[in-house]
């Protein structure tokens, strides 16, 4: 069970559900272990097995840690040099949403390791754009 929570989304295993609440945990020990937890009881069976209920946080899909990691030893520097060069501004756009839903709940995860929930990132919601410079200037 310890591994179905860890490795899998409840709706990879033909629960219909993407997080582990209660009644998903008691449903999925019923189909494949065959173990009649009452619902309740399944929060301290969660607990003596080291999860806790908790709201996960969002990771895009599409995040590469790889091309960060460019971006901030190679790229960035390199912009930073030429717009020194150059006498140029360098401004960093920055935005500001407002989403019309916030679909996270509580989902199980090990207790201190905060769960993540990986989403393409497309949802409704509407931007504002701003350009702004290290040193407060604003486009």
């Amino acid at each position: 069970m310890r591994q179905d929570i860890l490795f899998f989304i409840p709706d990879e295993l033909g629960l219909e559900s993407t997080l582990w609440t209660n009644k998903v945990v008691h449903e999925h020990l019923r189909r494949k272990y065959a173990i009649n937890y009452s619902v309740p009881g399944i929060r301290n069976l969660m607990g003596r097995v080291g999860f806790s209920s908790q709201k996960p946080i969002k990771l895009a899909m599409q995040r590469n840690p790889e091309k960060i990691k460019e971006w901030l030893e190679t790229t960035c520097p390199k912009i930073k040099e030429r717009a020194m060069k150059e006498r140029a501004k360098i401004y960093c756009g920055d935005e500001m949403g407002i989403q019309s839903t916030d679909n996270r709940g509580i989902t199980y995860g090990l207790v201190g390791q905060t769960p993540v929930i990986k989403k393409t990132g497309s949802r409704f919601k509407c931007n504002m754009l701003a350009a702004i410079s290290p040193q407060g200037f604003m486009n």
